[in-house]
């Protein structure tokens, strides 16, 4: 119906998502309606930008957090397990304690940790398996990869890293009473995190 053509075609060719794209229309005759021609691709759309920022922000962050856990397996090559204990292993290029893994976590100290304070130290840590830390620092790193633009989401993982190390540090007080306040607190003070950021499927000994 050329009558109609006519209004939508101009229509369209004035349209702001057409700038740019040079469009040929025809006479008022349907023989004469002629094809779009020169056309230029279509027009970005307004959220390409942003969207491009935000999936280059999460390619970072993830990339980091492979980077990492790849140079801290290397550490772990040559890991011996622990005599008399399950899931637990001693490597000689760490320089504190922690929990690897999700499904199956392990627990690695230091090859040159001293025996009187390894109960405190496995305490801590199955605590934080016991308790799922493990898991939830997991989903809150894929929390902090896809929000990394928000401090809030940064604020948070924060804030959780350390009621986790609260949390278990309380267990062992309790556990071994207070009496035992002292030793573990010359504990804390001697264990250094080599990396004292979040990273997926790891669970370091904290001074918190």
């Amino acid at each position: 119906i050329p009558s109609v053509d006519r209004p939508v075609n101009d229509f369209l060719v004035d349209h702001p998502y057409q700038a740019g794209q040079p469009m040929v229309i025809g006479g008022d005759s349907e023989e004469d309606l002629a094809p779009v021609i020169n056309q230029l691709g279509p027009v970005p759309d307004w959220r390409t930008v942003p969207a491009a920022v935000w999936l280059a922000g999460f390619a970072v962050l993830m990339g980091y957090s492979l980077i990492s856990l790849l140079r801290l397996r290397r550490k772990l090559v040559g890991a011996m397990p622990l005599e008399g204990e399950k899931n637990v292993r001693l490597a000689d290029h760490i320089p504190s304690p922690f929990v690897l893994g999700v499904f199956r976590p392990r627990i690695y100290l230091p090859s040159g940790l001293p025996e009187g304070e390894r109960d405190y130290i496995l305490l801590h840590e199955r605590t934080h398996i016991r308790r799922g830390d493990h898991i939830l620092r997991a989903l809150a790193w894929l929390a902090l990869a896809a929000h990394w633009f928000n401090p809030l989401v940064w604020v948070m993982c924060r804030l959780m890293n350390r009621d986790m190390e609260l949390a278990c540090d309380e267990g062992v007080l309790r556990r071994f009473g207070e009496e035992a306040r002292a030793g573990y607190a010359m504990t804390l003070i001697g264990m250094e995190e080599e990396k004292r950021v979040l990273l997926p499927l790891y669970n370091g000994f904290s001074k918190n």
